[in-house]
């Protein structure tokens, strides 16, 4: 069955049909309905939102009780990031975005000294020299310091490496 419209104008040229049967209502700018086709009958209309259990549950919670468990959500957002942080800071760990400035910062200092570069030899002592003292600061994983982010590994090319840049030194100083 097909809704049977009546339609009265709103305004100049905007109409408003509804269904003397069912209420469906549309707005728009047609004086014509026989064009619409719309199946007259019961509509399917989405369940309203107290009708979802977990909102129930929610909404059922007096002002107090979600104060309380809001603040107790953001003490425990705020110790989870304390704790992420002194925990980078005690292995040395800096983020990508310090990583990224401290290569910037490297890259202009050896820019403006000319492009000065090590021997392959002095590179490779280098190296060795953050391997073997065991140097906490080394991340042998990723062949970078974790207190700037260099990577100190005897990369082909000066420019991917902080131990074949000759104006780098160790954030320790035990290599110049």
């Amino acid at each position: 069955m097909i809704c049977k419209f009546t339609t009265e104008q709103i305004e100049n040229g905007l109409y408003r049909h509804t269904c003397e049967v069912c209420g469906t209502i549309i707005v728009n700018l047609l004086s014509d309905t026989t064009k619409f086709g719309v199946p007259c009958g019961p509509k399917i209309t989405p369940p309203k939102p107290n009708s979802y259990p977990r909102l129930n549950a929610v909404s059922s919670m007096t002002p107090e009780q979600r104060a309380e468990r809001d603040r107790l959500a953001a003490e425990k957002r705020a110790k989870d990031e304390a704790d992420a942080l002194a925990g980078a800071e005690q292995l040395g760990d800096v983020s990508l975005l310090q990583k990224g400035a401290h290569y910037v910062q490297a890259l202009i200092k050896w820019k403006r000294a000319g492009f000065p570069t090590r021997t392959p030899g002095a590179a490779a002592t280098r190296e060795a020299i953050c391997r073997t003292n065991n140097c906490k600061l080394f991340d042998a994983e990723q062949v970078s310091c974790k207190k700037c982010g260099c990577q100190v590994g005897a990369a082909r090319w000066a420019i991917f490496s902080k131990t074949k840049m000759a104006t780098e030194t160790c954030p320790k100083r035990l290599w110049e």
